[in-house]
């Protein structure tokens, strides 16, 4: 189907993340990929539409993401995007064990400095010392 989209001019694709499908009896999105990957395969796949994966800052580390996205970007010379996601459903926060943040501003916030992260992980320039530090 991605391809069928690249060949038909659509611009993007949005894999959707989901972690515990709807409560409804339609089951929808119960069985969904690992958005990062799936953008990945989908990227490789096609030639020129764009591809946003999702994450969820409450379950994904930035600096993990940061590295992941830029990999994804490589496999898609520059075609991929992110969808950055800083609010689920209460359920999926209780199935990692985490309490949802009521406050609005609160989420807000958390998603912000999750993205200055990622992002400063992206643009800022450092040079490695080359050296590793081991004890014995």
């Amino acid at each position: 189907m991605a391809q069928f989209a690249d060949e038909a001019g659509f611009e993007f694709l949005l894999p959707v993340a989901r972690w515990v499908g709807y409560k409804e009896n339609s089951f929808f999105h119960n069985s969904v990929l690992e958005t990062m990957s799936w953008a990945s395969g989908l990227l490789a796949a096609t030639r020129e539409i764009a591809v946003f994966a999702t994450v969820h800052t409450a379950f994904s580390h930035p600096i993990v993401a940061a590295k992941q996205c830029a990999t994804a970007d490589q496999i898609g010379h520059g075609r991929f995007g992110l969808n950055i996601v800083w609010r689920l459903n209460s359920y999926e926060y209780e199935m990692f064990g985490i309490d949802l943040p009521t406050e609005h501003s609160a989420r807000y916030a958390f998603g912000q400095e999750w993205f200055d992260i990622a992002r400063k992980i992206w643009t800022e320039q450092r040079r490695s010392t080359g050296t590793a530090s081991t004890s014995r």
